[in-house]
């Protein structure tokens, strides 16, 4: 029996269970946001911009750190330039970066997670839907294919499964947190962790809340 036939039976009217339906989604969001704070245990910039330790050395910036770079100028040129950049695909199914043949599995992975983590922000702030649509296909694509032996330690886009909220989707960001929580466990997770876990409780507060960056 599904809650909302059962809250029905209960002599719950319909607008009622629906409200209870939001507001226990609510709750549980906000939960989430709350553990994600506690994991980053000490208190990280208040910066909107990733610090510069999220990025390595690169001849020429990667695609997710092109898409930081577009964020961290906003204005109304914000949604050209990032629909200007080469690499993304917006079509169809799947991850949103191609893999490059000399890419190690688990730098594609921490590239990809990180662009999907800006795309979303960029999403509610560009108040672009097409974009939110298209990172569904892609956690969907992650639930599937994406394992826990690729994490790199750095959570990038947990939020982005949470908000899924398919008990599949919170196993996998469980395992998220719990690579940073191992992987620091005598002291704090480093500075760009930390960050990555305070701005996806952030973006976690503005779901509970009802704001457009819910993927419902």
């Amino acid at each position: 029996m599904s809650s909302g036939t059962g809250r029905a039976a209960a002599g719950i009217p319909a607008s009622r269970s629906s409200q209870i339906d939001v507001d226990e989604r609510a709750e549980r969001l906000r939960m989430w946001a709350r553990r994600l704070r506690s994991a980053a245990r000490e208190e990280a910039s208040a910066s909107p911009d990733p610090p510069s330790s999220a990025w390595g050395a690169e001849s020429r910036p990667a695609v997710d750190r092109s898409l930081w770079q577009a964020l961290a100028a906003p204005g109304p040129d914000a949604r050209s330039r990032i629909d200007g950049i080469s690499g993304l695909r917006w079509e169809g199914a799947g991850p949103l970066l191609e893999r490059g043949a000399a890419d190690a599995v688990e730098v594609w992975i921490d590239r990809e997670l990180a662009a999907m983590h800006a795309i979303h922000r960029a999403g509610r702030i560009l108040d672009r839907p097409e974009w939110t649509e298209r990172l569904r296909r892609a956690v969907d694509w992650h639930l599937e294919h994406t394992g826990t032996e690729n994490a790199t330690h750095r959570p990038w886009s947990v939020h982005l499964f949470l908000l899924e909220g398919s008990p599949e989707a919170e196993f996998f960001a469980s395992g998220q947190v719990h690579a940073v929580v191992v992987e620091h466990a005598d002291g704090p997770p480093d500075v760009c962790s930390s960050w990555i876990l305070r701005d996806a409780a952030r973006e976690l507060d503005l779901a509970a809340e009802g704001a457009a960056s819910r993927l419902p």
